[in-house]
């Protein structure tokens, strides 16, 4: 049987890309924090509920955003702490900045961390 898959069209309803974290703005007030993820098999959700869990959303609000016009803004992204990642790292040789070269790094979430990303 050949179907469609319609979610990145869905996606692209909601002003988001597919497979990109977003919040919906003016939901109500119980879920203003979750966030959702829209990928090719549905949408997911990760709220206090789920404890950041990724989730099947059945209950996705599609219809209750359309007709109410609310905004759906996507979420930064940030890595998790202990999440390796790729920094670039520029070195300064006699007062002269060199080609910056990648430098892989644990992410620790502090402050010194988060100045080089």
């Amino acid at each position: 049987v050949l179907y469609m898959n319609y979610m990145a069209k869905i996606a692209e309803m909601l002003g988001v890309e597919l497979g990109v974290d977003f919040r919906v703005l003016g939901i109500n007030k119980s879920r203003e924090e979750d966030v959702y993820r829209v990928t090719t098999s549905g949408v997911k959700v990760a709220s206090r509920v789920t404890s950041g869990l990724w989730l099947d959303e059945p209950y996705f609000p599609l219809l209750e955003i359309l007709r109410q016009g609310l905004k759906c803004v996507e979420v930064p992204w940030k890595p998790r702490v202990g999440e390796e990642v790729w920094a670039a790292c520029v070195q300064i040789v006699f007062g002269e900045a060199m080609t910056p070269k990648p430098k892989r790094c644990t992410w620790s979430g502090d402050v010194v961390n988060e100045a080089d990303w």
